[in-house]
């Protein structure tokens, strides 16, 4: 019998009033889903990076993490050079870093400045202490020289700006 009324309803109310019958019948408005921005750069492996894509975001085993950081792309200033990325996680006083002496991975957009982005980066704790290169121009978003980690990354992702790396954050630690 319900079905019949349900059908009855749907002829009847076909004639331009879907949300009588969306209504009636209990339905709701399809969610809309909201768009995420791609990143600008994605960068994986350690220490020194090679261009990669978002999904090297996705956490692969139980050691890893996803971490929303401020991030500043450096460079260092020894007589090979090589670049970096420095950052620090937004929810923790942890510093993150990548990059290596004589190691070029950033395209020449970032290569030419120090600016601030936001960026997720998958991590994995270690025991270790990793320090970046003392007075070689590396140093912590505060400018202090002593730059240590007790992270690996194993990807990191920039994005243009915070909310687009949260929406990127939250994506991808709901992503099964």
């Amino acid at each position: 019998m319900n079905r019949l009324v349900t059908l009855t309803l749907v002829a009847f109310c076909g004639c331009g009033r879907t949300d009588l019958s969306e209504e009636l019948l209990g339905m709701q408005e399809p969610t809309k889903v909201e768009q995420r921005e791609s990143p600008l750069y994605v960068f994986k492996n350690a220490p020194c990076p090679s261009e990669g894509v978002e999904g090297d975001l996705r956490v692969n085993d139980s050691g890893e993490r996803l971490v929303l950081v401020k991030t500043q792309p450096q460079i260092e200033c020894s007589g090979a050079g090589g670049d970096y990325l420095v950052g620090e996680e937004v929810e923790s006083p942890r510093s993150v870093f990548v990059g290596s002496h004589a190691c070029w991975f950033l395209p020449r957009q970032l290569a030419d400045g120090r600016a601030l982005f936001f960026g997720v980066a998958r991590v994995a704790q270690t025991a270790a202490l990793f320090h970046a290169p003392k007075d070689w121009c590396i140093t912590r978003l505060d400018g202090t020289t002593e730059l240590t980690s007790d992270s690996t990354v194993r990807a990191w992702a920039l994005y243009s700006n915070e909310k687009a790396a949260r929406a990127a954050l939250g994506f991808f630690r709901n992503d099964p």
